[in-house]
């Protein structure tokens, strides 16, 4: 696993987690887009409510209560199955955009976390990029374990 931050060439704040799941690449996406269980697996999400129904589309929108942070209104701005979603958030404090992606690799499947502060540098404290850093990896490492579970209970699998 891997966890980095940084700026891009605009001063948005850049945090990033990867880590490679043995998994199929289907399943890593099915349970990155299947946000209403995301509370059953992840210690980073309180509660998810889908606003509008499923299935996930660009353009959906869904509430987001997460530890140490107030509920934040989501909009999917960009879905393109099975390898990449983003979201989007202005509704309370900074702006961010996250991102999800999934690749295939030879030993498994790459996921790919980001979380994008849209304003310019300093919007973000050390302390409170330390605890996205934190959160970004915990979530990555929940998701390993969901799909490691969820495929070995699948006919077939050994």
């Amino acid at each position: 696993m891997t966890v980095r931050q940084g700026y891009d060439t605009h001063g948005t704040r850049r945090i990033e987690s990867r880590i490679v799941i043995d998994a199929a690449p289907e399943l890593v996406w099915t349970v990155t887009v299947g946000i209403t269980d995301w509370p059953k697996w992840s210690p980073t999400v309180r509660a998810v409510q889908l606003l509008g129904g499923e299935p996930l589309t660009e353009g959906s929108r869904f509430r987001l209560r997460q530890p140490l942070q107030p509920s934040r209104l989501w909009q999917v701005t960009r879905l393109v199955p099975p390898v990449r979603a983003e979201w989007e958030t202005s509704d309370t404090g900074p702006p961010f955009r996250a991102i999800h992606k999934v690749t295939p690799e030879a030993d498994g499947t790459l996921s790919f976390l980001g979380l994008f502060a849209k304003r310019p540098r300093g919007i973000l404290s050390p302390a409170t990029a330390l605890v996205l850093r934190t959160a970004l990896a915990v979530e990555n490492r929940a998701l390993r374990r969901r799909c490691l579970a969820m495929s070995w209970n699948q006919p077939g699998a050994s």
